[in-house]
């Protein structure tokens, strides 16, 4: 059985794309929070997409920082 460990990606520059490469090798379930007046809080991107079993990339509406964890 493969086991693989949650991958947690951080953005620090403002964007509305965020591509994220990972070794799960697989479509992961993907979380995101962004900051909002200093305070991360979870969000539900615009979109998600899976190009390949190693990439995914997050829109949103506006260009933000935050955080998304793949697992």
């Amino acid at each position: 059985m493969l086991t693989t460990h949650p991958v947690t990606f951080v953005q620090d520059t403002p964007s509305d794309t965020w591509t994220i490469t990972h070794g799960l090798h697989a479509k992961p379930v993907v979380s995101t929070k962004v900051y909002d007046n200093g305070s991360l809080i979870e969000i539900l991107p615009q979109s998600v997409s899976f190009p390949n079993d190693t990439t995914v990339v997050i829109s949103f509406s506006s260009p933000r920082t935050g955080e998304a964890r793949l697992a």
